[in-house]
């Protein structure tokens, strides 16, 4: 049997491949893709412009669901024709990092970003980085799995929130469902979110998060904390949220936050110049997150119970031969948040 998928040879470069079809051994699954998501990593290693530990040429894709068509005989939990979906870490399970969290594994790798990822029409994996969906979940819903839990898993980390004057800066996928998450399983209602492009701000709005009333006021430079006066502004929030891996975003959260106040960063920020200053200052709390491994559970059952809420993040379907036509829209944010490619057509998720 063949498999045909898409591989970024280079930046800029896709090519059709075809493959044989290995068997499955010990604990490995065959898993037959559904679709693919397209990620802000996707895109950046697609344009050259990624700057994290990766390979080419390489199968992308690490927002995926798909089924089981083969299984080896170690494998215990899953079944023929089950409906999964898995994680982007591939955690060794024995280190003293994966004790704590295994999105940090001292022999990690990262699926679809330093080994072959989802984007082939079949592929192998260990039944131990694979989840079932749960009954009725659409499969395309269950690709988004991963970035909302990565959203859940960096929320973790931020302690008791509820009355706290929250802030989310940027709504592509991962500040969508940030959003998501905040309200839906923490169940705040003080969450304000800002994004320069319209398109994303009025669909964030429409999934429950305030604007910022000063609008002006973000799309210019921030300059709260010019003076000690200033850091104590009504206008700061208790809790600054960076999803856009914008530099200048990171430096508008450090004089949007109040003293004592949190920064989560979950973007992924190239190296910049940032002001520091303030950290000090203010004595300001900085946590940095990666990954969802962990959370997927939790995560699928949040969009099975969501569908409709969650169905408003994919934007554009494609089908895996017009990849080139899907990365190049991926660049036009004022269009498009989650593109997906998919491998065999069946209704859109509501």
């Amino acid at each position: 049997m063949k498999s045909k998928g898409i591989m970024i040879e280079k930046p800029g470069q896709l090519k059709i491949m075809e493959s044989e079809v290995v068997e499955p051994q010990k604990a490995q699954v065959l898993l037959k893709v559904n679709n693919v998501g397209i990620c802000g990593s996707d895109i950046h290693l697609y344009y050259g412009s990624y700057t994290g530990p990766h390979s080419y040429p390489l199968y992308f894709g690490h927002e995926w669901s798909g089924t089981v068509i083969k299984k080896g005989k170690k494998v215990k939990s899953l079944n023929i024709g089950d409906t999964v979906t898995g994680d982007c870490s591939i955690y060794c399970g024995k280190c003293q990092y994966c004790q704590q969290d295994k999105n940090l594994c001292e022999n990690i790798h990262k699926f679809g970003i330093t080994i072959g990822g989802a984007s082939r029409e079949y592929f192998l994996q260990d039944e131990k980085y694979l989840y079932e969906l749960p009954e009725n979940l659409h499969p395309g819903l269950a690709s988004l799995a991963e970035p909302v839990a990565v959203a859940a898993h960096a929320l973790e980390k931020l302690g008791e929130i509820s009355g706290k004057r929250i802030l989310v800066l940027g709504a592509g996928t991962i500040g969508l469902s940030v959003l998501m998450v905040l309200k839906k399983i923490h169940k705040t209602k003080k969450v304000e979110l800002f994004d320069l492009i319209d398109f994303r701000l009025k669909l964030a709005e429409g999934s429950g998060a305030r604007v910022p009333d000063n609008l002006d006021l973000f799309k210019g430079e921030v300059k709260i904390g010019e003076k000690y006066k200033d850091f104590y502004s009504e206008f700061a929030y208790d809790i600054v949220i960076e999803s856009s891996g914008s530099p200048k975003a990171f430096d508008n959260a450090l004089n949007l936050v109040k003293p004592l106040g949190t920064i989560l960063n979950i973007g992924f920020i190239p190296p910049s110049e940032i002001n520091f200053r303030l950290v000090t200052l203010k004595a300001i709390r900085l946590i940095g997150s990666i990954g969802g491994t962990g959370n997927f559970p939790q995560v699928l059952q949040l969009l099975k119970d969501n569908q409709d809420y969650a169905s408003s993040l994919i934007t554009h379907r494609f089908p895996f031969q017009d990849a080139q036509e899907a990365f190049k829209l991926s660049k036009e944010a004022a269009q498009a948040v989650k593109i997906q490619l998919f491998f065999e057509e069946e209704s859109e998720p509501n």
